[in-house]
């Protein structure tokens, strides 16, 4: 079964004592569960899960297909993704309390005068779906 696997980067740095709570909010759906939510044209993915690698800023996002995807079905793949970015898993992550710094300070930048979150969405903390463009590569 082939494997793909893509990464990126939080908008901010989730507190350490919070990573745990924001993975468990990942796993509720489970990977089963997300690979479903996928365009039925992707019906060859059975498995789609993100991990925070523990710094509280990074992640991947691991998918396991049935068979080898074509280079059209990764494109979709990685599109379907940066909607669950923006949009549906990503717009849930970013209301929850792991992910809501209380002070102005995102934990990347200097200062957030030039930091995507600092700027559009203050404290709260989600995927970076702008800058990351969640290309899909083949691991195993």
């Amino acid at each position: 079964m082939p494997i793909y696997r893509t990464s990126g980067k939080l908008t901010g740095v989730i507190e350490p004592e919070n990573v745990a709570d924001a993975q468990k909010y990942l796993d509720e759906p489970g990977p089963v569960a997300m690979a479903g939510f996928l365009d039925e044209s992707l019906r060859a993915v059975e498995f789609l899960e993100w991990r925070l690698d523990g710094n509280g800023r990074d992640y991947t996002i691991t998918a396991v297909a049935t068979r080898e995807l074509t280079d059209a079905e990764l494109k979709d793949l990685s599109s379907e993704v940066q909607g669950q970015n923006s949009d549906g898993l990503g717009e849930g992550f970013e209301q929850q309390d792991f992910a809501w710094r209380e002070d102005d300070d995102c934990g990347v930048c200097d200062g957030c005068e030039n930091d995507f979150a600092c700027e559009s969405e203050g404290n709260m903390i989600s995927f970076d779906w702008e800058t990351n463009d969640s290309r899909f590569e083949r691991i195993v």
